[in-house]
């Protein structure tokens, strides 16, 4: 299998969000706790954020000092071996208020020429 380039990582973010994006448009905290197979569906597409934003150089997140790359990084960890104890809430809140800086980042860094 050939690895993913830099473009191909950023591309699986820019879908993950979308997909993100659509699940909760116009939805609540409430309607995030009430289901299951959304939530997970949710936090697999965190994981795969989390594990694309590894790839994207460093020169370019220094570009972007706003968004906290490491703790996007990291939650992938927290969802992968901290399972039993991720808060709802706090996942819903990584939803509502930082996928759209993260989003506005990852396009501008893929509209730059390689």
């Amino acid at each position: 299998m050939a690895r993913a380039s830099v473009g191909d990582r950023l591309r699986h973010v820019s879908r993950s969000i979308a997909a993100i994006e659509g699940y909760w448009s116009g939805k609540s905290l409430q309607d995030f706790e009430a289901s299951e197979p959304l939530r997970a569906a949710t936090e697999r597409h965190l994981l795969i954020i989390s594990e694309a934003v590894r790839h994207i150089p460093q020169e370019d997140k220094d570009r972007y000092p706003h968004i906290p790359w490491r703790d996007i990084a990291g939650i992938g960890n927290i969802l992968r071996h901290g399972y039993d104890a991720v808060d709802p809430a706090r996942i819903w809140a990584v939803v509502v208020a930082d996928l759209q800086p993260l989003k506005a980042a990852v396009e501008d860094i893929a509209s730059r020429p390689e």
